[in-house]
Order: C-alpha cells, then sequence, then structure tokens
C-alpha cells in the first residue's frame, strides 16, 4: 500500500481478526482444565495420556469429575494365645484363648465376629479387641472377621489349633488263676492299654520292681514270685499317667512233701517190729500255710512229731496246703504191725 494511504478494512481482514479472537478464547479454556503445558486428552482412555487429569469409568477426565475412591473395609488380625506358653509338640497344655484386634480407618464402629469348630460367636459391638477362649479339646479351626458400620466387611480368616488338657487313660488287666490270700496259683497275663481323646498316645510302658521302664507291645507273663506292677501312658502333649504300684503274688507250685517209715519188715507186707513214720512238708512259693496227718481215718491233724505205730492194721495220709491255698496230699498208705511171735501149744499124751 502506498505510503499516506489510509487502512482500508476488507473482509478478509476481519475474517483473520474472528479467527484469532476464537482460538485464543479456546486456548484459554484448556488452561482452565489442564495443567499448564498439557495437551488436551480427556475423553481418551487412561494411561500415560492422563497424566494431567484424572480417570472414571477408564477415561480421563478433568479431576474433580473423577469417581470418588472405593470405601476401605476394616482389618484384623488374629493370634492364638496358649496361657504361659505350655506348647509340647505343637500341643498347648493351658488354657486356649484366640486374641483378635480390629480396625476401621474411617474411625467407624466395628463388630468381631466367627465360628470356632463350626460354632458362632461375637465379639460386643465397638469393641476393636476381643479374646475368645477355645475350650474344644483336639484338633480345631477357629475363624474370625470384621464388619463396620461403613457396611464393609474384612476377609475371612482361618487358624488351626491343638489344646489338650487332659491326661491319658492307662489300664491293665490280670489274667489268671485267683488263689487264697491275694494269691495267683497260675501264673499270671498282664495286658495294658490306654488311650487320649486329644493328641493320642506316645507311650505305654510298664514297670516291675522298680527295675525301669519298658514299652509295652504285647502281653507278657508273671511266674512264681511277688511283683510289683506299674503302668505309664505318655500322651504327645506330654501329659503323663502313671496308674499306682499293684501287687501281684504268684504261686502256681504246691508244697513238697516227703515221708519215711522205719520198721523191720516181715513177710507179706507186715512189719514185725514198731513202725516209725516220719514226714516233711516245705514249699518255695508263699510258703505252708498247714501240714496235717490222717493216722487210721480218724480226720486230718497238725503234724507234729512222728507217728509210731505198734500191732495192729493201719493207714495214715499226709497234707500240706501252703498260702496260696495249693495243695499236696498223699496217698493213703497202710501199714500193718505183727510184733508178737506165735503161741505154740505143745500136747503131752
Amino acid at each position: 500500500m502506498p505510503k499516506g494511504q489510509p487502512d482500508v478494512i476488507t473482509p478478509s481482514r476481519i475474517f483473520i481478526v474472528l479467527m484469532l479472537v476464537v482460538g485464543a478464547w479456546l486456548w484459554l479454556d484448556v488452561l482452565k482444565s489442564e495443567p499448564a503445558g498439557a495437551t488436551s486428552i480427556y475423553g481418551a482412555p487412561c494411561g500415560r495420556n492422563c497424566q494431567f487429569g484424572c480417570c472414571r469409568a477408564d477415561q480421563c477426565v478433568p479431576c474433580g469429575d473423577e469417581d470418588p475412591p472405593p470405601i476401605q473395609p476394616p482389618g484384623i488380625s488374629g493370634v492364638l494365645n496358649c496361657s504361659g506358653g505350655a506348647i509340647v509338640n505343637g500341643w498347648c497344655t493351658t488354657s486356649l484363648s484366640l486374641d483378635l484386634t480390629a480396625w476401621d480407618p474411617y474411625g467407624s464402629p466395628v463388630m468381631i465376629f466367627g465360628k470356632v469348630n463350626g460354632v458362632d460367636y461375637s465379639c460386643p459391638y465397638g469393641a476393636t479387641t476381643c479374646s475368645v477362649p477355645i475350650t474344644a479339646e483336639g484338633m480345631g479351626t477357629a475363624s474370625y472377621r470384621v464388619t463396620s458400620g461403613t457396611g464393609q466387611t474384612s476377609g475371612e480368616y482361618t487358624v488351626n489349633y491343638q489344646l489338650d488338657l487332659t491326661t491319658p487313660q492307662v489300664n491293665g488287666t490280670l489274667s489268671g488263676t485267683p488263689g487264697l490270700n491275694n494269691y495267683y496259683v497260675t501264673p499270671v497275663t498282664v495286658s495294658a492299654t490306654a488311650t487320649d481323646q486329644a493328641s493320642g498316645i506316645a507311650s505305654l510302658e510298664y514297670s516291675v520292681n522298680g527295675s525301669g521302664w519298658t514299652a509295652y507291645s504285647s502281653p507278657f507273663v508273671l511266674s512264681d514270685g511277688i511283683y510289683s506292677l506299674t503302668l505309664r501312658a505318655t500322651d504327645w502333649a506330654g501329659h503323663v499317667s502313671v496308674t499306682a504300684p499293684q501287687t501281684v503274688q504268684v504261686d502256681a507250685t504246691t508244697p513238697i512233701l516227703n515221708a519215711s517209715i522205719s520198721g523191720t519188715p516181715g513177710s507179706n507186707g507186715w512189719y514185725v517190729s514198731q513202725v516209725t513214720v516220719s514226714a516233711s512238708a516245705s514249699d518255695p512259693g508263699s510258703s505252708l500255710a498247714s501240714f496235717e496227718v490222717n493216722v487210721d481215718g480218724g480226720g486230718y491233724v497238725p503234724y507234729s512229731a512222728p507217728v509210731i505205730f505198734t500191732d495192729g492194721l493201719h493207714t495214715i495220709q499226709f497234707k500240706a496246703v501252703d498260702i496260696a491255698g495249693n495243695l499236696t496230699e498223699t496217698t493213703t498208705q497202710t501199714i500193718n504191725v505183727d510184733t508178737t511171735t506165735p503161741t505154740l501149744t505143745l500136747d503131752v499124751a
């Protein structure tokens, strides 16, 4: 344009000015919703393109328009508490409890609940700590959860426990023929059993006459003698049951009895002199209770001295009984004595 001539506003110039104004207005609107230097990425999928925006339903939107953050659930922790730490082979042998602690990230009231071996329990509403006693012996399971006033509930957690508060049961059986005075007159077979309803039997043992403990595996036999018998059972939790010592008296042997006859034998089973019968008895087991003699069928009387027979037909029998009731008896023996010579009469015609 030549100098000195006034500018002329043409339609093309007006259009250019309008486009600049509209472009400036659009740019200012972008600057209001994006940080400085950001490019317009709203409506694009979330990811690296949304570094200056916020996500809602997987779409990049201006911050402040996104979905509210999800409500966080309450939390809970639990620990098994064996009083005094008395744990043997994984078994609690004293009182056991499940100690629980709960919290809510918003401070809302909570309620703890769960199950012990399928049985429901709950703690007081609002309590953030709770101790649940466990009394069912054996192996079991306890679960716990927490819910809060926000309507949210934690996940369920489970712990396994082992509780044994009871000593084993141990029993013994004696098999034999009873005699007298608490004796057996046959060898005695000893059988033992033990049971435990919780941890189970770890060992079963016996002791004879205090000679130490021997593992019991099968019945055993006690022959003649006097014994002190004790049984002991131990479970896997370390509980021990010991029976009181039991006296077992066995005498399966009959007394020993000997007799001797002293006299002058004649003919045909006769003695031609006075006859003396002596006897003795002994018992290596329970010892003698009685020693008797029966002379000429008159019945048994205590034997104290040799028996002397003079002329005549006689019988004799001995009997010995020990304290256990074992009996030894001789057969009846006949003793014929004739010490008198025949009388001879001579007739003289």
